[in-house]
C-alpha cells in the first residue's frame, strides 16, 4: 500500500463517522513537517501523522505532533498496521480525553 492510499482510507473512514478531515498537501508554502491530516473529532483537535510500516517520524513531524498535544489537542502517529485499532479509537473516543503525550497507534 502506498501512503496516498492509506490517506484515503482514513479520510474515508473519519468523514463516514461525520468528523470533518482536511488532508494537508505539503507544498512550497506550507509549513514543513505539519501532520498529514488534521480532523475535528466530538470538538476537539486531531493531527494524524501517518506512516506506512516501514517510516519513522522525522524530529521536525515530532516536535509538530507533541507542539500539537502540549497546547490541548490530540497528536496521533498512526502506522498502516494499526487501522483498526485506530477505528476503535475513534469511536469510543470522549471529547474529555487527556493525555501529555501524542498517542502511537502500531
Amino acid at each position: 500500500m502506498r501512503e496516498h492510499d492509506f490517506q484515503t482510507k482514513v479520510i474515508k473512514f473519519l468523514k463516514s463517522e461525520g468528523y470533518y478531515v482536511v488532508n494537508n498537501l505539503g507544498s512550497a508554502c506550507q509549513r514543513r513537517g505539519i501532520s498529514d491530516l488534521t480532523a475535528c473529532v466530538k470538538g476537539r483537535f486531531v493531527a494524524i501523522e501517518l506512516k506506512l510500516h516501514y517510516n519513522k517520524l522525522s524530529d521536525l513531524q515530532m516536535y509538530n505532533i507533541e507542539a500539537v498535544t502540549k497546547s490541548g489537542g490530540i497528536g496521533i502517529l498512526l502506522y498502516d498496521y494499526a487501522f483498526e485499532e485506530f477505528k476503535d479509537f475513534i469511536r469510543n473516543f470522549q471529547p474529555d480525553f487527556k493525555t501529555d503525550k501524542y498517542i502511537v497507534m502500531m
